[in-house]
């Protein structure tokens, strides 16, 4: 498989003439939303319920997998800390708290340079900012303490998508690693040192529809591997609908030394058996994740609920490779999401 060449990510995703759709290669600049709002003050707080904006950061240490989840809009501002030993599964902290939107939780339009984004509420702090070139994560909960730099140097070229979702839903999201990891996580006073690892990053600016509903899984080849990010992702609301000069149906790319490889459409189902899932899709992708931890919300407010799945695992399988043939994914660092809302 070829990599298709996709346009550079613009500087903003809304243009004079309305959303820049379709797919690009790199950072993208700004997701600021606000001017689709309509007029009329009802209007626009229905609008601004709709809103939502994360970042979202998976560490894959060599001990450790680290999962950190900021949002803002809507209802609600939430954050989360988990952080899961590897191999064993075991949980050493799964923090969770929810706060005012705007002001718990802050999470702004840029998800490149400038990027900044904070959640403070008791027993749970988080805060992501882009420095240079590299994304400084700092968190801390009980006895769990974070200081890691997330580089870009060196690393892939980012995918933007900028979708039509629903009938009258927006959504922007940008995905890029494998980052190279450095700093520290501290466990009940024992620093580990994160040098070796790698990280993926996961942005997005929305404005749902009345329901929603998506499957997602990201994974990161391990050390000693060529660097390569693999993200998937299946539902009515992961950018189906996407029209413009980088069209293709879905968010699903490849991310490696060659820039971002589209993948074809791909289902995300799970198994029987607790905690697997099974992906497939053309070109002969077959992939199984299994899960070592599980992290479940449901959340209500304002007549609208929403329920989310976080797991950590790993994955394995084979996809469309670049070249030509398939690359064979053994037992890859991977987090995958279960999300769905409505009325």
């Amino acid at each position: 498989m070829a990599p298709r060449p996709l346009p550079r990510a613009p500087t903003d995703a809304i243009g004079p003439e309305g959303p820049r759709l379709g797919r690009h290669a790199g950072w993208l600049g700004r997701a600021d939303l606000s001017s689709l709002s309509p007029p009329g003050l009802l209007d626009s707080l229905r609008h601004a319920l709709r809103e939502r904006r994360w970042q979202r950061a998976l560490l894959c240490g060599r001990d450790h997998l680290v999962l950190v989840h900021l949002e803002d809009g809507g209802p609600l501002a939430s954050g989360l800390l988990w952080v899961v030993e590897q191999g064993s599964g075991r949980v050493l902290v799964e923090q969770a708290a929810v706060g005012l939107p705007g002001v718990s939780g802050q999470v702004g339009d840029r998800p490149g340079a400038g990027a900044r984004a904070s959640f403070a509420a008791t027993g749970l702090t988080l805060a992501l900012e882009r420095r240079s070139d590299r994304f400084q994560l700092d968190a801390a909960a009980g006895e769990v303490r974070l200081a890691a730099t997330l580089d870009t140097r060196g690393a892939p070229d980012p995918q933007a998508l900028v979708a039509l979702t629903g009938e009258d839903g927006l959504r922007v999201a940008q995905v890029s690693g494998p980052l190279a990891l450095g700093g520290w996580l501290e466990v009940a006073g024992v620093r580990h040192r994160l040098e070796g690892g790698a990280a993926a990053l996961d942005f997005a600016s929305a404005v749902l529809p009345a329901a929603a509903a998506w499957r997602r899984l990201t994974a990161i080849s391990p050390a000693g591997a060529p660097s390569r990010l693999l993200h998937l992702a299946a539902g009515p609301d992961t950018g189906a609908a996407a029209r413009g000069p980088g069209d293709h149906p879905g968010e699903s790319v490849l991310l490696g030394p060659g820039g971002p490889v589209p993948l074809p459409p791909v289902i995300l189902e799970p198994a029987a058996e607790p905690g697997r899932w099974h992906a497939t899709g053309g070109g002969g992708l077959a992939l199984t994740f299994r899960a070592a931890a599980i992290h479940r919300e449901a959340r209500e407010r304002l007549g609208r609920s929403s329920q989310r799945t976080f797991l950590v695992g790993t994955l394995a399988g084979r996809l469309p490779a670049e070249e030509g043939g398939f690359l064979e994914v053994g037992e890859w660092p991977a987090m995958a999401e279960d999300f769905a809302s409505g009325a």
